[in-house]
């Protein structure tokens, strides 16, 4: 029994947008230096936006994008709810091991760098 053209496409974009968010929030994460928190905006942090541009979307399709990321967006924010104390766990003791690797100066640098980033994510924050 196959799916209807429409249904597939929108399951396959639905595919490709939570791997894509997968990816990013992984190598995000090894980095250590963005906010992996879900974007509680219409076009989730510029998905959409970007979808539109790259797929040329019409109206209607960015409208029925639009509808899915808002229709999932509870759930990215519950996973998200619930894996952040680990995550912040373990950026902290990632921080404190890169820290242990430096010299006096660079400890310093370190750490204001450190500062500007979670200044940047408390401000997205708000």
């Amino acid at each position: 029994m196959m799916m209807p053209p429409r249904r597939s496409a929108l399951l396959l974009l639905l595919a490709a947008f939570l791997t894509g968010g997968g990816i990013g929030l992984l190598v995000g994460r090894q980095l250590g230096d963005q906010d992996h928190r879900p974007r509680r905006t219409a076009d989730a942090g510029g998905y959409l936006t970007r979808l539109t541009r790259q797929l040329d979307l019409s109206a209607e399709q960015r409208d029925s994008v639009r509808a899915v990321l808002d229709r999932y967006q509870p759930g990215f924010d519950s996973v998200w709810a619930e894996s952040r104390p680990r995550y912040e766990t373990l950026r902290t003791r990632v921080r404190s091991d890169i820290r242990a690797q430096l010299r006096p100066e660079q400890q310093a640098r370190y750490d204001s760098i450190i500062g500007r980033r979670d200044a940047e994510r408390r401000r997205r924050e708000r």
